[in-house]
């Protein structure tokens, strides 16, 4: 079964630089995930690969590895050294690691940890935005 996780990707992706580094293609600039290709790693018609197996990468680089004109071998080097980098880019910025205690709370509380504090809602803000509502009156 392939996982979906549109946070993670939505975290990473935009704020961490391209992993493929192509020369004479590679803009350098922050972009999407990559997914695998690879059949053996859950790619398949319509299908996306698992989000582990995906690199960050720029759309330029992205572009080149799902439709250029490369051998399919060349393509798959390129991704398998991405791969390495990205997950090396995101154990070192924390994005991924081991956690303890409960798996999905605390998951979810490292992620809100990491978002930049601009993203984040105060707990005053999020209070003063709350609709006070009456029992019996509509509103």
């Amino acid at each position: 079964m392939n996982v979906r996780s549109r946070e993670f990707l939505d975290l990473a992706a935009h704020e961490l630089p391209c992993q493929f580094q192509i020369a004479g293609i590679c803009t350098v600039s922050p972009g999407v995930f990559c997914h695998s290709n690879e059949q053996g790693d859950g790619k398949g018609m319509g299908i996306k690969a698992h989000d582990c197996l995906a690199a960050l990468g720029c759309v330029a680089c992205h572009r080149w590895y799902d439709i250029g004109p490369a051998p399919r071998q060349e393509k798959r080097e390129v991704f398998n050294r991405a791969l390495k980098r990205t997950l090396v880019l995101l154990f070192e910025r924390g994005y991924i690691g081991v956690l303890r205690g409960h798996p999905v709370t605390e998951a979810r509380q490292r992620i809100e940890r990491m978002k930049p504090l601009s993203r984040r809602k105060s707990r005053c803000t999020a209070a003063s935005n709350q609709v006070k509502r009456t029992p019996g009156v509509l509103a």
